[in-house]
């Protein structure tokens, strides 16, 4: 069964004095990659996230926002050093361009957390590490879940746009014959008309009428396009990740379709092979979308 690369789930988790919040969003991408939003108290839990998070996603541009509060008193801490480097910055500044620059004040330190910052007293966030993986792997399997139901729409839609490419190969196959015939008395009437009473070796004229209709004969194009939506259908059954490889299929879908409107220069099959391209490019927006 499919898994859809989009989507977005939010779980909140509350343990003694700590509350938190956990978003998951993900959206199609070439590879697995991950962006993590932690607190600065919570650096250290950023290389177990992104391991967790690689044993349920393998593909998608997937964003990990933690937010963590406690009920504890929280102590306001100040960085003297940070706070002297920016004073000196700071003058440095007012020197060099040669304008008055306004002191720092205490609402131009509360937007640096470098400087000033609030800070939970005597609080031991590694003691909760187990309990924000758990909060963790809850919002990824929400997040599997509905990329899972979304994968199960995608499927439907495939599979009909499958039908659909196979009735159009239907209606080209039924249509061969017949205009293999027709395309082979055109040839022969240019022919006549061309040579006139030129004597001919009819053999040969029809080793060569044989060798062109040859050249547009598009059964071959035919078989593997019926043999790729067959892969392509079973793939879809499969449960596990089938983005790339079905993205390569829709590559080789393409090209029979192109071969097939190139070859045959009839009308019916032209408008056929229109369509047939447009189900083609159906499959292939879709398939983006899977992991």
């Amino acid at each position: 069964m499919p898994y859809s690369m989009t989507g977005v789930a939010q779980v909140e988790e509350t343990k003694n004095e700590l509350s938190c919040l956990i978003e998951v969003r993900s959206v199609n991408h070439r590879y697995l990659n991950l962006s993590i939003k932690l607190p600065r108290e919570l650096c250290c839990f950023e290389q177990q996230a992104a391991k967790l998070a690689k044993k349920h996603l393998s593909r998608g541009k997937v964003d990990i926002f933690l937010q963590a509060k406690t009920d504890m008193n929280n102590t306001l801490i100040l960085n003297p050093h940070a706070c002297r480097q920016l004073e000196e910055k700071r003058k440095e500044v007012r020197k060099t361009l040669g304008y008055k620059v306004p002191p720092l004040t205490m609402k131009d330190l509360q937007n640096m957390p470098e400087c000033l910052s609030w800070k939970p007293q005597g609080f031991d966030y590694g003691e909760y590490t187990d309990f924000l993986l758990a909060t963790l792997e809850k919002a990824l399997l929400k997040l599997r879940d509905m990329q899972n139901k979304e994968g199960v729409s995608l499927q439907e839609t495939i599979q009909g746009n499958c039908e659909k490419i196979k009735e159009i190969h239907k209606l080209i196959t039924d249509q061969q014959d017949t205009i293999q015939k027709m395309q082979q008395a055109k040839l022969e009437e240019r022919l006549w008309n061309l040579l006139g009473k030129t004597k001919l070796d009819k053999t040969r004229l029809y080793q060569e009428i044989g060798y062109l209709l040859e050249h547009t004969n598009i059964q071959e194009e035919l078989d593997r396009l019926w043999i790729h939506i067959e892969h392509l259908q079973s793939i879809l059954a499969e449960n596990k990740p089938v983005g790339r490889k079905l993205d390569f299929i829709c590559q080789e879908l393409a090209r029979e379709a192109n071969t097939i409107c190139s070859k045959v220069n009839c009308l019916s099959i032209s408008e056929s092979g229109i369509e047939l391209k447009c189900e083609i490019e159906k499959i292939r927006e879709q398939v983006q979308n899977i992991e």
